[in-house]
């Protein structure tokens, strides 16, 4: 597998466990959300190996596949345009931002308790900030924080201002009332109309507003996939809270860019057969 070519020289073997045994125990428990007792039953090793498999594994993985999320230049952003950004208002669109929350455990400290909590979710969340290029591969993806902080806060923390150029286009929601940091950059801001005082809106400002709207779902999308690996659909145990950041990072490799998509797929052909033998062994076991 292409994962395994990437990490392999960085994970040391284990009495118990092989490398291919490592790595496939922590893709299965990023992919599939298991439980560290359903591993450790599934590969006969304890769940004290299991927990140290995978807090090994995870800042590994995510480190090596760290090169994919990269924010690209204006003029390949430029180039590979779709159709629906070519209007002359779009043409200028660099990166869709949005925020994304995944449930965790109340905290038993009161201040991380109160940091966590979501008036949004209504829940004890961590908080995360993805933008993608128009055309869909993710290039920037923030660290993790408590899901109190607003998105105009963590879009300043997590320094995505530094990414921005002079005559780019953000589109976000309506959230990120950030329009006057982005103008310090020369860059704009779209983003749908608030509706808050007015009665009705003009034809031409609910047009525009579809419009953003359609453009804007794509950021949606990217993140329903990120979340596509169980372990960050779940409710997120407050031990595992260290690795969330990386395990978003490894969620989030395969929106890569086209490019990168066919090198992976072409490396993925090219896997070890002994990588599938031990995924139907393994299934054949449970």
């Amino acid at each position: 597998m292409f994962v395994f070519r990437l990490v392999s020289d960085f994970i040391a073997p284990l009495k118990s466990m092989c490398q291919q045994d490592q790595i496939l125990m922590t893709l299965m428990k990023l992919r599939l959300g298991l439980k560290n007792a359903d591993l450790a039953l599934r590969f006969s090793v304890s769940a004290s190996t299991v927990s140290k498999v995978i807090n090994r594994c995870i800042p590994i993985v995510a480190v090596r596949l760290k090169f994919l999320i990269h924010w690209p230049s204006k003029e390949t952003v430029k180039r590979n345009l779709p159709k629906k950004f070519r209007k002359k208002k779009y043409s200028n669109g660099r990166v869709i931002i949005d925020c994304s929350e995944i449930f965790t455990e109340r905290p038993y400290n009161l201040k991380t308790r109160a940091k966590t909590w979501s008036n949004y979710k209504h829940h004890h969340t961590f908080k995360f900030l993805v933008g993608i290029t128009p055309y869909g591969a993710v290039s920037f993806l923030s660290s993790s924080w408590g899901g109190r902080i607003s998105d105009k806060d963590i879009t300043l923390k997590s320094r995505f201002y530094n990414k921005v150029e002079y005559g780019d286009m953000i589109m976000a929601d309506r959230g990120f009332t950030i329009s006057e940091e982005l103008a310090l950059k020369g860059a704009t801001l779209g983003m749908p109309p608030f509706t808050t005082g007015r009665t009705q809106l003009l034809e031409c400002i609910v047009l525009d507003a579809r419009q953003i709207s359609a453009l804007r779902i794509h950021v949606e999308r990217a993140i329903e996939r990120i979340k596509n690996f169980q372990i960050l659909s779940q409710i997120c145990p407050l031990t595992f809270a260290p690795l969330l950041g990386d395990s978003v990072l490894c969620g989030s490799y395969k929106l890569t860019s086209k490019a990168n998509q066919v090198i992976l797929m072409a490396m993925l052909s090219m896997s070890w057969p002994f990588l599938y033998i031990k995924i139907l062994r393994v299934k054949v076991k449970c």
